[in-house]
C-alpha cells in the first residue's frame, strides 16, 4: 500500500512539474496569447436600471490586462474633457476593448482623435441589447450630448446581464481559473478546438426570421432611434463583424448582417464594417486576441477607427 502512494505520489508530481515547465514554456514563447474572464470585483448591482455595471473609481484585470473605472463607472480614457459635446458610446465586451489598454481601443482612438468631445464608453463586459437600451435611458438626459453610437456584436441578441456574472459549481470555478491562469490552457484550447466557428455558427441561427429574439431586438434598436430622434441627438448603429466572417470571406457568412439591413427601418442609421474591415485584413486573426471569435487585437481596434473614419455618417465628425 505504501508503495502504491508513493508510486502514485511520484506520477503526481512529474506530471505536476511537467505541466509547469510547460506553462513557462508558453508563457516564454506565446506572448500573443492572453489570459481571459474578468473580475468580478468590477462589477456593481443595479448601475443602470436593472442592469450591472462597472464599479465606480475601482480597477482590476480582464483579460490579462489591468483596466481602470473612473468616477462615474465608466473605462477611464486619456485626455478626456471634463465638459463639452458628449458622444455616448454602447457596446459589450468587444467595445469596452478587453484585453487592449484603453487608449489604443477604437473608442480610445475617437478620443484621442477628437479632444474637443468628451466620448464617454459605456461598453459593459457581458451587456447584450436590454443593457443598452437601459444605459441609453439613464444617459439620455446627459448634458450637450451630440451623438449616440452602438457598436453591435452578433451575440446582442441573447438576454442583457442583470446579475453579477459567477463560476456555476465546481467545473465552472476551474475553468474559470485556467482562462485566467493558464497560457497553456488557451494554447491546447484553441489548437484542438476552432472556437471562433463554435460561436458563430451558434450566433449565427440568432437571425433566423422566427427567432423571437432577433425581432426583440430589431424593436428595441427602432425604440431607441425613435427616443434619441425626438431629441434631435444623431444615432448610428456600428455592424462588427466575428473573425469567421472575415476568414471564410463568403456570401452565406453575411446573412446576419443581411437580416439587420432588411428588418430594420430605413430610418435607422446602420454602419457595416465587415467590407471595410475585409479590405484591410491580411488574415483574419491579425485582427483578434488570439483564439477569439469577437474581441479584436490592438490593430484590430486600430482598423476599426480607420474603418470608421471612412464609414461613419458626417454628423460624428471624425475626419474633422
Amino acid at each position: 500500500m505504501a508503495k502504491n502512494f508513493l508510486a502514485l505520489l511520484i506520477v503526481v508530481l512529474i506530471s505536476t512539474l511537467m505541466l509547469l515547465f510547460l506553462e513557462g514554456l508558453v508563457r516564454g514563447t506565446r506572448t500573443d496569447i492572453n489570459h481571459q474572464d474578468t473580475e468580478h470585483a468590477l462589477f456593481t448591482e443595479r448601475a443602470f436600471g436593472d442592469s450591472v455595471g462597472w464599479r465606480p473609481g475601482t480597477s482590476g484585470e480582464s483579460f490579462g490586462q489591468r483596466v481602470y473605472i473612473d468616477k462615474n463607472g465608466f473605462r477611464k480614457l486619456d485626455h478626456q474633457p471634463d465638459s463639452g459635446k458628449v458622444w455616448l458610446v454602447l457596446g459589450d465586451s468587444v467595445t469596452f476593448g478587453v484585453g487592449v489598454e484603453s487608449d489604443s481601443t477604437f473608442v480610445g482612438l475617437m478620443q484621442a482623435k477628437r479632444p474637443d468631445v468628451r466620448v464617454i464608453n459605456t461598453a459593459v463586459v457581458g451587456y447584450a441589447i436590454g443593457n443598452y437600451r437601459d444605459v441609453l435611458r439613464k444617459m439620455i438626459s446627459t448634458g450637450d450630448l451630440e451623438e449616440v453610437i452602438l457598436f453591435y456584436c452578433l451575440n446582442d441578441t441573447y438576454d442583457g446581464l442583470n446579475a453579477l456574472p459567477e463560476d456555476s459549481g465546481a467545473l465552472g470555478r476551474l475553468l474559470g481559473f485556467l482562462r485566467r491562469n493558464s497560457k497553456l490552457y488557451m494554447l491546447m484550447k484553441n489548437t484542438f478546438f476552432d472556437r471562433s466557428k463554435s460561436y458563430f455558427e451558434a450566433d449565427f441561427r440568432e437571425y433566423d426570421v422566427n427567432n423571437s429574439r432577433f425581432f426583440r431586438t430589431i424593436n428595441l434598436l427602432t425604440e431607441m432611434d425613435d427616443l434619441l430622434t425626438k431629441r434631435k441627438i444623431a444615432f448610428q448603429v456600428v455592424l462588427l463583424p466575428y473573425e469567421y466572417q472575415l476568414r471564410k470571406r463568403e456570401m452565406g457568412v453575411l446573412e446576419p448582417q443581411e437580416a439587420m439591413a432588411k428588418a430594420l427601418p430605413a430610418r435607422v442609421t446602420l454602419v457595416d464594417l465587415y467590407p471595410c474591415l475585409s479590405r484591410q485584413a491580411k488574415g483574419s486573426t491579425s485582427l483578434f486576441l488570439y483564439g477569439d471569435p469577437m474581441h479584436f487585437s490592438r490593430a484590430g481596434h486600430k482598423a476599426v477607427f480607420d474603418c470608421l473614419n471612412s464609414n461613419l455618417r458626417p454628423s460624428s465628425g471624425l475626419l474633422e
